[in-house]
């Protein structure tokens, strides 16, 4: 299982089988210099991975990364789609996506940040709702995040009582 492991305040090492990458987070980023995750404040994370944990590729290339808010509601969407799948492969894809969503949601809590869903995207807010009833542990990870208009939004539309 791919883990990432907190070194720092700006650093981290993925892990993943035999394969260990240190990976440095550079915050502010420098106008058209690398590629950066803009921030709320005009701020950006700059990732880059340093060649000698690594030395047969060249690892300082641009890392594109999803912001975890972007994240947790793209991958709801998918989560709902392999969790409802008949297939093994995309039962397996679906604790994948949890994984990744429940990383987000950490993120936000420990930033004390929340999750904004768009009134009129009905679909997130239902993925959202089938994510609330299928997994207990996401649960008071969402109740966290979510404000409570679109909590209240996600769990009614769910059940199929909500204004669709």
């Amino acid at each position: 299982m791919p883990e990432f492991t907190k070194v720092s305040e700006d650093s981290w090492r993925y892990k993943f089988c035999e394969t260990k990458v240190n990976v440095d987070l550079h915050q502010p980023v420098s106008p058209g210099r690398g590629w950066s995750l803009p921030m709320e404040d005009g701020q950006g994370w700059n990732m880059g991975v340093d060649p000698k944990d690594y030395p047969k590729r060249y690892l300082r290339a641009p890392m594109q990364l999803m912001h975890p808010e972007a994240l947790v509601l793209s991958k709801a969407v998918a989560w709902y789609a392999a969790h409802t799948s008949d297939e093994a492969t995309e039962r397996i894809r679906a604790q994948a996506h949890l994984m990744d969503i429940m990383a987000a949601l950490r993120w936000l809590i420990s930033k004390k940040r929340k999750l904004y869903v768009p009134q009129t995207d009905v679909r997130r807010h239902f993925c959202l709702g089938k994510l609330y009833d299928a997994e207990e542990d996401v649960r008071p990870f969402l109740a966290k995040v979510l404000t409570t208009a679109d909590l209240t939004r996600a769990l009614n539309l769910r059940s199929g009582s909500g204004s669709k």
